[in-house]
């Protein structure tokens, strides 16, 4: 099954809707749909969960992430995190949310950290991108988080917003 994203492309020259009122309007719409029964595809599922991060509902979010990635890993689905969704947002300046995270496990490669603008919520990074081999639990570190098909990654201050 082949999932096209319906988003607004920057490339189209339309403007990007990320303000927090849009935001509230898109994940109502979304929540409308599934509450009545409607299908709603998985590409919707989503933009649902990470509108569901944008607003701070960070735990109902990681459910609907945890309820997803089985079906990535079993289909064949074509989905994409939309570019007004990318990174998690400062609803009040429309800009991307500088985050401070704790890291609580580390080592080469991947780690994790508690980011607390997100309730602790723990979250992956790559140490190599904060220009560090490793990074050692109970370090504290500063970066943006941007959304996958997978869910949030915490990224360096240094990260393109693309």
């Amino acid at each position: 099954m082949l999932i096209r994203p319906q988003h607004t492309s920057r490339a189209s020259g339309q403007k990007r809707n990320c303000s927090a009122r849009a935001f509230e309007a898109q994940l109502s719409l979304l929540e409308a749909l599934l509450s009545g029964g409607y299908p709603v595809s998985p590409q919707q599922r989503l933009e649902l969960a990470v509108l569901l991060h944008q607003r701070g509902r960070y735990e109902d979010a990681e459910h609907l992430f945890k309820q997803l990635r089985p079906l990535w890993r079993t289909g064949e689905f074509f989905v994409q995190v939309p570019d007004r969704l990318r990174w998690l947002l400062d609803v009040n300046a429309d800009n991307r949310l500088q985050v401070t995270a704790r890291v609580t496990a580390g080592g080469e490669g991947r780690g994790f950290a508690n980011i607390q603008e997100m309730r602790n919520l723990s979250v992956p990074f790559r140490a190599p991108e904060f220009g560090l081999k490793q990074i050692r639990p109970s370090t504290q570190i500063r970066g943006y988080v941007s959304f996958a098909h997978n869910g949030p990654f915490l990224r360096p201050l240094t990260a393109l917003a693309r």
